[in-house]
Formats: C-alpha cells, structure tokens, sequence
C-alpha cells in the first residue's frame, strides 16, 4: 500500500528553459519535481491564483498577477481583470508533455496548464493522494490489524463500562 503523501507549493511561479519554478521565502522549488512522485496514483489536485489578502479591486487577479504593467497576460487578465483561476479535480495523475492531467474514472481528462496560468501570479498547487479505504482495510486485515482495532473498542467500551459504574458508586 503506497503511503500518504501531500505537497504544497506557494508564491511567485516563473518559468526557465522547460523548468516551472516557485519562488517564496521558503526558496525555490521545481514544481514537476514536485509533482512527479505522485504521478500515476489516484490525487486531489488544486491549483489557484492567490491574490494578497485583502485583495485589491483595481488590480489585475486582486493583486495577484505580475503581468498588468505589460498590458497582457496569458491567463487573459487584461480581458477579465477581476477572474482568478481555481481548478481543484480527483483522479489519477499523468503528464502529457509539459500539462499535468487528471484523469476522472470516468474517463475525462482534466488537463490543469499550470505554466500557463501560474506563470508571473502569485499562485498555489496542492496535491494529495487519495486513500483508498478498501486498501487499506484489506492491508489491516491482512496484517492483523483489524482484529487489533476491535480489541482495542472492546477495551475501551470496558474501561468506559467501568468508568460509569465508579461515577455512579456502583461495585463489581
């Protein structure tokens, strides 16, 4: 059973040769690198522009977008200067050349153009594998563990059990 594993990714998105790049205070990160890992497994993947808070109502994104001093940007602030991208999907996580896609169960492609949208905003990308229950129930069973949890409530509903009758005064 693959573990648990969460990723958060926070600033200023910027691209160098075929590198996607956040920039914070916390340093710089590749974010494929990133994201890599969880390619293949089922996810939540969320990414989404991130303007300063309070946002500011006269500038592009609320603040968030680099580009209005160049009178465009590719996520199309200068047509809607107030929208923010927010695109948050579940499935299982592939890359198709330089997109990260999600693919649904049901057979839909979510495609998220990450350096499209992030590239020059103050942005955010979080993923996180999905459990999935089933697994994990058999892999208790398997390792005997669900006998232990069902040990482990006998004996908590027998300390409880114990607990009232002390409160009450009542004796065994």
């Amino acid at each position: 059973m693959d573990g648990f594993r969460a990723l958060l990714v926070e600033g200023v998105f910027y691209k160098t040769d075929s590198r996607l790049l956040c920039a914070s205070d916390r340093g710089v990160v590749d974010v494929n690198a990133m994201l890599s890992p969880l390619q293949g497994q089922r996810v939540r993947l969320a990414a989404h522009h991130l303007p300063p808070n309070p946002p500011d109502p006269t500038k592009w994104g609320g603040g968030c977008c680099l580009w209005e001093q160049t009178g465009r940007c590719p996520a199309g602030h200068h047509a809607r200067p107030t929208w923010l991208f927010n695109l948050s999907h579940e499935g299982i996580l592939v890359q198709d050349g330089a997109t990260w896609v999600v693919e649904s169960f049901d057979g839909t492609r979510t495609p998220f153009r990450l350096e499209e949208m992030l590239v020059g905003h103050q942005a955010r990308v979080a993923a996180a594998t999905v459990l999935d229950l089933e697994k994990m129930r058999d892999a208790l069973g398997a390792a005997g563990g669900s006998d232990e949890v069902e040990s482990l409530v006998e004996r908590a509903n027998d300390l409880h059990d114990l607990l009232s009758r002390i409160r009450g005064g009542e004796k065994k």
